[in-house]
């Protein structure tokens, strides 16, 4: 298997929208009967978590992160307004 090759501790697949039910369903079976660890993010959550890192959005989304520099008041209110629809969901 790839992630014993690798030597990873876990799997974790980032879609644009939700994963299909099937999806979740071969995860959380492999959750159940391995050691390693399947997640499944999408693309609201990966950002709702990463979006408190600048260093990040920094090294990975540079012209988001020059046009959110410059008015940080502008960024914090995006940020407010991307917890509130996780939080809603």
């Amino acid at each position: 298997m790839i992630l014993d090759n690798k030597k990873a501790d876990g799997y974790l697949l980032v879609c644009k929208k939700d994963a299909s039910s099937g999806l979740v369903d071969m995860f959380d079976k492999n959750n159940e009967i391995s050691e390693k660890k399947y997640y499944i993010w999408n693309g609201d959550k990966l950002w709702h978590l990463c979006v408190n890192f600048h260093s990040l959005i920094k090294a990975f989304f540079p012209k988001y992160y020059k046009y959110i520099a410059e008015d940080e008041k502008e960024f914090s209110e995006l940020v407010d307004e991307n917890i509130k629809k996780m939080e809603e969901q």
